[in-house]
């Protein structure tokens, strides 16, 4: 009960907070949030159960989505397509060329090294369950897998703290600046949460776009059962994308009062929830040629992509989205274009993202067994 209420009230309290000592500027709620939930998770202030943490993660997305997707205007986002597309392709490759330098840089490495370059590369271009299936596909060990999980998620952990807060200030610095293309209608009114309107009727607000996010959550859910036979979260979220796109052509939804800052305190629930899975102490007893080797390769993928897209001239937003689609998949788009303040990325990112899970194990399996072969390393 007490984890539910931390979960709902915590990111409210760090909002009113953050406003009130300026502190977004330099610090988001995101980060703060994220940052609270780590400490939540390592410190045993009170009991924590898993469960409720991943419930918490899979519901707030799946409201946030819709939420802030529904202010798109899709015909506009056509501009976006290219660039998006060309930041995504770089970095695949700038992921593909990580996973082959890294292997051959761990000469005492090689038995564990290609089935870790292959779980990685699916993992960085897709999602986790890329990664895992990527794994049980070469026939990595329960214990590996289980070790490269969890650098992932301590790599990752650090990027997230970085893609929302300095991020976008650092890239800013060589590559070009976002040009807003006008694809959402609406600003973000920032005082919204701060002024002195009626409570209850920024309540009744706030819970008439609570109705239409479940709404099409259930149109959601309902279109995947009748496709799949069963809940699928790709297709799930790419049904949530579909139907949220489709109702962003209708003005009146489109200029729905509320939806986007309801989407925001979502996000900032999950970024509590999804700090609280993060262990210290597993991390302690862990291998470190593992962990070593996973942050070698990471840390290339992100540095080449940077590298790469000066080259191509793509603007800083951009390739933070399609960074974060690539190492995070669908979940984590909002989140970040929310600290980046760029709401018209959001469907584009979602897209690459989903695009990424499709393409991500056939990635991984590729690299892995190229680089078993050019080591002759048998079965």
């Amino acid at each position: 009960m007490l984890q539910c209420l931390v979960l709902l009230g915590f990111p409210f309290l760090v909002t009113k907070v953050a406003r009130a000592l300026k502190l977004e500027g330099w610090l988001s709620p995101v980060v703060l949030c994220y940052l609270a939930g780590i400490a939540l998770g390592n410190l045993d202030l009170f009991p924590l159960q898993t469960e409720i943490s991943k419930l918490a993660q899979e519901s707030t997305v799946a409201l946030a989505i819709p939420l802030l997707l529904i202010s798109t205007n899709v015909l506009v986002w056509f501009k976006q397509a290219r660039s998006i597309t060309t930041s995504f392709l770089l970095a695949v490759v700038s992921v593909s060329t990580a996973s082959i330098a890294v292997f051959f840089m761990f000469p005492g490495l090689e038995q564990q090294g290609w089935m870790i370059s292959a779980m990685l590369a699916a993992g960085l271009t897709g999602s986790a369950i890329n990664m895992n299936a990527v794994g049980l596909a070469v026939g990595a060990p329960d214990s590996l897998i289980g070790l490269v999980n969890l650098s992932d998620i301590v790599n990752s952990g650090i990027y997230l703290v970085f893609l929302t807060s300095i991020a976008q200030r650092v890239l800013q610095r060589f590559l070009p600046t976002y040009r807003p293309l006008g694809i959402v209608d609406q600003e973000l009114d920032r005082d919204w949460y701060g002024s002195k309107r009626n409570y209850l009727k920024k309540g009744w607000v706030f819970f008439r776009a609570f109705l239409l996010a479940a709404a099409i959550v259930g149109l959601a859910s309902g279109a995947t059962l009748l496709i799949m036979g069963a809940l699928d979260e790709a297709v799930t979220i790419l049904m949530l994308t579909a139907f949220s796109i489709a109702g962003s052509f209708f003005p009146k939804l489109r200029r729905f009062t509320g939806a986007y800052e309801l989407g925001q305190y979502f996000l900032l629930v999950f970024c509590l929830a999804i700090g609280m899975e993060v262990n210290f102490n597993e991390l302690i007893h862990a291998s470190p040629s593992v962990f070593a080797y996973s942050a070698a390769l990471f840390t290339m993928s992100v540095a080449l992509h940077f590298g790469l897209a000066r080259l191509f001239r793509i603007d800083a937003d951009t390739v933070l989205v399609t960074s974060t689609a690539a190492i995070f998949g669908p979940p984590f788009i909002p989140q970040v274009a929310v600290a980046l303040n760029n709401r018209e990325l959001v469907f584009s990112g979602i897209i690459t993202a989903l695009a990424g899970i499709a393409f991500g194990n056939f990635l991984g399996i590729g690299i892995g067994y190229l680089l078993r072969l050019l080591a002759g390393i048998s079965t």
